[in-house]
Parts: structure tokens; sequence; C-alpha cells
């Protein structure tokens, strides 16, 4: 197989020491125009490449006392079309035998006052990887010309007994922030993008680990945060135990919908009234009928009963503190309804325009589906409305707040969650904002849609006739949902955590069920759009039993 072409690295020449580099703007914004936005839009993790980049420039820009030098910078990003974004980046002047193989690293050739090397990310340095750990085991405090560098240190890492030994590399994988392995013990996901606050993620899985003690999530080991002067803190890394996982629940369900879907190659199959009910019935019949366990198999259910039990527990520990402001319960007062609806309302607008823009990529079965929601557009307002207006006796807390299965890995006959960013389209501060559990829940909910039509409808098409898969996939849906209702709302009851009565717990998951399909469906629009099916499709139930 051919290696991919890769372009040639651009060449400049600059007149000072690279160790002079931060009192030489000359220098730095030769850089910044000659090099950077190269640099940036072959990098997966900038999220700006739509955009179209009008500056570059250094927000921060700061020698580190490490040998070789590195320095710790903020670039801040101006656009064409959309608000300005501050990403971080250590760099490095290396000689080129001495920074290996990895071409991501590479930002381009510059020889400093006849220096010859490549400017590069200095994440890929063995030695100042090692010397970020060294920092983190110290609790160090790195005090800069404009702030500090904190590394704060996790009760995990009082486990571990020696820095020296922990091999490092950073991971090939895509993804929009940096990952950094240390042998078997420690994860690092170093955040390229910034906000300028504690990085939701952080904040709850250190919460999760070091106060709720909840174990279904990789153990908190420490953080890199940097303090401006006069400006709010900053995450730029967080350190965590590794887990010894192989494989996501997206992934582990494809297998078991791969099974489910050989009961339906033969014609004589069919469905009894035993799969005719609503995910909200299952959950208050609490119980599955024996043939509904035998077509979709115990093992599947099994997975979906630990998942739902672990997504209660997991809420039930989000709301243990009620002295913690940031993770203290709230209820669902005026003030925060009337901020939900104006939200879901603007949400339904923008899918409407971008509808009007995207409407000849879609197919005909897409288009009718298309015109089925422009049709409803109303009606879904009115749904909106009607659900935000009601009085929820539960109570809003923080949620994980992108909960689907690719963010659950499989691990020993259980579950571990990852990734609690939060939404991405979302600001900082809506990310933290307080929300009914029943939020996660539906997007989980929402998963099972996905995995029913990716790799039930669409995986056997060739092999099934549209009529059998589309009804083998609602019916199979409809049974994962409603058993997740059922083993979620149990766990929660046996814990002592309130969720409301019966009614708010239906009205709240429709209510997100509706606002994450509408979501959705902006996402496909842009990036899938014979997938648009799936969430219309989701709008289409919730509309029918709101």
């Amino acid at each position: 197989m051919e290696e991919p072409l890769v372009p040639a690295l651009a060449f400049i020449s600059l007149e000072k020491s690279f160790d002079k580099l931060h009192r030489d703007t000359e220098s730095r914004n030769r850089i910044l125009k000659e090099l950077m936005p190269d640099y940036l839009m072959r990098s997966r993790w900038f999220g700006g490449k739509g955009q179209g980049i009008q500056t570059v420039s250094f927000e921060e820009f700061e020698p580190l006392p490490v040998q070789p030098l590195v320095y710790f910078s903020i670039l801040e990003v101006t656009y064409n079309h959309g608000k300005p974004e501050r990403y971080a980046m250590f760099l490095a002047h290396m000689d080129e035998d001495e920074l290996g193989d990895f071409k991501k690293a590479r930002i381009g050739h510059v020889r400093f006052d006849n220096q010859e090397g490549i400017l590069c990310d200095a994440l890929y340095l063995p030695s100042f990887r090692t010397q970020i750990l060294k920092y983190l085991f110290e609790g160090k405090i790195l005090n800069l010309n404009e702030g500090k560098l904190l590394f704060e240190k996790g009760s995990y890492l009082d486990t571990l007994y020696s820095t020296s030994n922990l091999d490092s590399k950073v991971l090939e994988a895509d993804q929009s922030n940096s990952a950094v392995l240390y042998e078997d013990k420690l994860f690092v996901k170093f955040f390229r993008k910034l906000f300028p606050e504690t990085n939701p993620d952080l904040e709850t899985i250190r919460f999760l680990s070091e106060k709720a003690r909840f174990q279904p999530i990789p153990t908190f080991a420490g953080s890199i945060s940097f303090k401006p002067a006069h400006r709010p803190m900053v995450t730029l890394a967080m350190f965590q135990k590794t887990v010894d996982a192989r494989i996501d629940l997206w992934t582990l369900f494809k297998q078991h919908l791969d099974n489910f879907a050989v009961k339906f190659q033969e014609d004589s199959f069919e469905f009894s009234d035993d799969w005719d009910h609503s995910p909200f019935e299952i959950m208050l019949k609490k119980e599955i009928s024996e043939e509904v366990e035998n077509t979709m198999g115990p093992s599947t259910i099994s997975l979906i009963q630990t998942l739902a039990r672990r997504t209660a527990e997991m809420h039930a520990c989000l709301a243990c503190d009620e002295k913690d402001p940031h993770y203290a319960p709230e209820s669902f007062d005026i003030q925060y309804r009337k901020v939900l609806q104006e939200k879901l309302e603007s949400l339904l607008l923008k899918r409407v325009h971008l509808l009007d823009h995207n409407f000849f990529k879609l197919n005909t079965e897409s288009r009718n589906l298309a015109e089925f929601f422009l049709r409803k557009v109303d009606d879904i307002s009115k749904s909106f409305q009607k659900l935000t207006q009601k009085k929820y006796l539960g109570s809003r807390i923080r949620i994980h707040g992108d909960y689907h299965l690719g963010q659950v890995l499989w691990q020993n006959d259980d579950v571990v969650i990852l990734d609690f960013e939060g939404e991405p389209e979302s600001s900082i501060e809506e990310r933290k904002i307080k929300h009914s559990p029943l939020k996660d829940v539906a997007g989980m909910l929402r998963s099972f849609h996905y995995a029913a039509y990716a790799h039930l409808f669409f995986a056997h098409r060739d092999k099934i006739e549209d009529t059998k898969l589309e009804l083998a996939s609602e019916n199979w849906y409809r049974q994962a949902a409603g058993i997740f209702l059922q083993a979620y709302t149990l766990q929660a009851e046996a814990l002592h955590f309130s969720l409301g009565t019966h009614k708010d717990i239906i009205s709240l998951t429709e209510l997100h069920l509706l606002e994450k399909a509408v979501y959705e469906f902006g996402y496909e629009l842009n990036g899938r759009p014979d997938w648009v099916i799936i969430p219309l499709k989701g709008i289409q139930q919730v509309l029918e039993t709101i």
C-alpha cells in the first residue's frame, strides 16, 4: 500500500535564536503568518476548517523551564465566519532525526540564527512528556510572566510509585483532542480548543472520582491548568487511569443486532402482540415477555439493563452533594423553563433554515420525511411550549450532556462511561447548566434508535426486504428503550433518587427525545444526508405520542 502524499513543509529563515523567540515579535509574526495557518488546517484537532481563517495570533507565549526548550502558547484564531477560537500548543525546535517519524508534529522547517531544524508540537517529544509527568507528581506550580501553570495531583497517583520508568507515546487516532498514553497506567487528554474556565469533562470526572467515588469511569489522576494574570482558569489537560477495554457499546451492539437480524431472514417469522408496546408501557409493566427475551437474546437484555443501572447510579452520584454549588440539585423553576423553551425554539428555527439550504441533498424517502417535518414545525413548537411549561417534581442536576453508545466502553461485563465534555454545539456555559437526568436517558434512547437503523436496517437491506427490516428495527428499538427505562427507573427508586412522578418521567423523556432528534437532524443534514431518515423518524414517533 502506497504512503499518502504529504505536502512539503514550508521553510523560513529567522535572524535570532530560538531561545529569544518570546522577545522577538517580528519572528513570531512570520511563524504565525507563514506556517501556522497551514499547520492548523492539517491538524485533526483544529475545529475551524470550514470557517475561513482570517488571522492567527499568540494570546500567550511563554518559555518553560525545561530542556530542550519548549514554549507554552495559546493561539487566537479569527474567522471570516464565526466567533474567534483559542487553541493550546507547546512548541519546540528539533533536529529532523531527533523528531522521529511523526508527520503530525511538524509545523515547518525553520532556521533560527543558522540553527537548522523543525518547528514542532512538543507533545511528540518523549523528554517533554516525561517532564510533564514529573511536574504532576510534584504538584508543581510554574510561575510565568503572565500567569501560572498549575499541576494538580489526583489521589490515584498515590498508587503509582515512580515516574522514571513510565514510557509514553502520543496516540495516533485522529480526534478533536490530543491523547498521550503512559504505558498501561495513565491516559492523558490534552484539550486543544480552550474555554475561559474549567472544562466540564475535568470538573465532572474529578467530582465523580474524588467526591462521589463513582467507579464506572476512568479514575481521575490529575490535571494541568493555566491561570492567566487577570482572566479565569483554563483547562489544558486531564490525566486518568487507563481503561483496559477493547470495544465500545456502539460496536458491541452491532454484534447483537447482527444476531437479531438472523431471526428475520426467514419469511415465516412474525411479531406477536408482545412487541406492540411503547417504551413507556414497557417501563410501567416492569416485566419482559418470554418471547421478547428469547428473540432479542438474554445477553442483549442483560447488557441494556447493566447500562441502565449504571446510568442511574451515575445520576445519583452527580446529585449527592447538596453543599457544592456546581453539583447541588436544583428545582425546575420558571427561569429555567423559560431559558429551555427559548433554546428549543432557537434550535428548531436553525434546523428549518438549514433544511431550506440543503433540501437538494436528500433522496426521495428522506425528502418525504423532510416535508413531513416542515408541515409539523408548528406542532413541534407547540409541543416544546407545552412540555416546558409543565411543573416537574424531580430535580435538575449536572449531567453527562452528550450521552450515547459511543461514549461507553465494555470491560469485564460492566460499563465504563467516558467524555463528560457535553454537547459539541453548546457553549461552555450551556454545558454546565443543570438539566433533568432524563436528558441523558433520552440521548441514550436516541442512540438505541441509531443502532437499530445503522446496524440492522441499513446493514441488512441486501438480505431482507425493507418493510420487514423497518418493522424489525422499530420493534427492537421500542423494546430496548423500554427495557432501559424499566431498569433505570427501578435502580433510581432503589437509590432513593427522585425523578418525579411517572407522568414527569414520560413528559421529560419525550421533551428531550424530541429535542435530541431535532438536534440530530441538523447534524445529519450537514454530514450524512442519507441518514436524516433516522432523526426524522424519531421526531415522527414522539409527535405521535405527545
